[in-house]
């Protein structure tokens, strides 16, 4: 089968941007209920981005399996087609009509 011929999904890729992030601490169990929380707020943009990006591989990850998995199987589902078709371009090709006209032709160039 000519692999230019079979479906492809392409890769896919994925962006994930959290807009608005609210942390809320138990009250109950902090310790430093002032230290606690402006540590938390320094470390703010750095969490938020480690979960973006978290979010983002796992995503692309799962994207490009699925895309994966569907070009496999669409590739399954043509392979009978594909080869029947190759089959019968052989067949026809190779065919007593197929060849008169060869020869007609090659006598005309």
């Amino acid at each position: 089968m000519n692999p230019r011929k079979t479906p492809r999904l392409t890769e896919g890729y994925v962006s994930f941007n959290i807009i608005n992030m609210d942390i809320e601490f138990d009250k109950t169990t902090i310790k430093h209920d002032v230290l606690t929380p402006m540590m938390t707020g320094l470390f703010k943009q750095q969490i938020v981005h480690e979960i973006e990006s978290a979010v983002e591989k796992n995503l692309t990850g799962l994207v490009q399996d699925v895309a994966h998995r569907l070009t496999e199987s669409l590739s399954e589902v043509n392979r009978p087609l594909h080869t029947g078709i190759e089959m019968a371009r052989k067949a026809i090709k190779s065919s007593e009509i197929a060849q008169v006209h060869e020869k007609r032709k090659e006598k005309l160039e």
